[in-house]
């Protein structure tokens, strides 16, 4: 019976240490974007064909510019962007990166206010000699929802301007949901699409010179 229970024990213990492996690393947050195209009510020209006002709603997260090609257990990696993807008490883990086919799901691992770094494979951290030269940047997070809008201007024909809008969603045109739309410069300089409103102040069947006042609505 003693035997038994120092069996239970050890098989308990067993469980919560590999609970406690399989739950050390966290995915790594990401956050909410939306991106307007123009920034400001400022006068701009556009060609035909450019769009003239555009918004983007997304989710982003960091990122790493590695600089450089390193190496690691006599591999080489090469220069890339990485997604931060994983996380934990001390490190930031970017990846997967692109590298040797024989290792599959490796990380680079950048310790937090330390100048140091290691690579995560299979669960366990390999230090590296050096740190890989890096620029922090930030990502669309293509696992996430990613809704796009855009009004393009499809060139003059007398008083009409016309322009084209287009929705995107994650990446792809929503064909449903493309439509032509002009307006006659006689009856106002400021017309209204979706909540955007832009007052064109010049146009030829080439370019356009145009204030945007607003963007598209939220929702």
């Amino acid at each position: 019976m003693k035997n038994k229970g120092i069996s239970h024990i050890s098989v308990s213990l067993l469980i919560l240490v590999f609970i406690s492996c399989a739950t050390l690393k966290n995915p790594a947050p990401r956050y909410a974007h939306i991106e307007n195209i123009p920034p400001d009510d400022a006068s701009y020209v556009y060609e035909i064909g450019s769009p003239i006002v555009r918004k983007v709603r997304c989710s982003k997260k960091n990122a790493v510019k590695i600089k450089e090609t390193f190496t690691w257990n006599s591999e080489s990696y090469p220069a890339q962007v990485a997604v931060h993807s994983l996380t934990d008490k001390s490190y930031d883990f970017y990846g997967p990166l692109e590298g040797p086919v024989q290792f599959v799901g490796v990380y680079l691992g950048i310790k937090r206010n330390e100048n140091k770094a290691v690579l995560l494979w299979n669960n366990t951290n390999f230090p590296l000699k050096k740190v890989p030269t890096i620029d922090y940047t930030e990502i669309i997070d293509r696992n996430s929802d990613y809704f796009e809008q855009e009004l393009i201007f499809n060139g003059r024909v007398g008083d009409q301007v016309k322009f084209l809008y287009r929705e995107f969603t994650n990446n792809s045109i929503r064909g449903s949901f493309t439509q032509n739309v002009q307006y006659d410069l006689n009856s106002s300089s400021e017309i209204g699409f979706k909540g955007a409103r832009i007052v064109v102040e010049e146009a030829t069947n080439k370019k356009i010179t145009c204030r945007v006042k607003s963007t598209f609505n939220e929702f």
